[in-house]
């Protein structure tokens, strides 16, 4: 018989803190630069330069 994944607790049921963050650990006038945190939605430059390359992610790998 195959092993099944354990069950998942609910965040504030016991579990694990799913909203925990390496953040929350750092002293006054620390950052935590190990995790890649956003707050917000990335800038419009950057979402249009996202949106502009979507047309080539079917292009790899390249079949040549």
């Amino acid at each position: 018989m195959g092993t099944e994944a354990p069950a998942r607790t609910a965040v504030g049921a016991g579990g694990p803190d799913l909203r925990h963050h390496g953040d929350t650990e750092t002293g006054p006038d620390l950052l935590d630069f190990a995790v890649n945190v956003r707050a917000d939605t990335p800038p419009p430059w950057l979402a249009e330069r996202i949106a502009a390359s979507l047309a080539d992610v079917a292009a790899y790998p390249d079949p040549a």
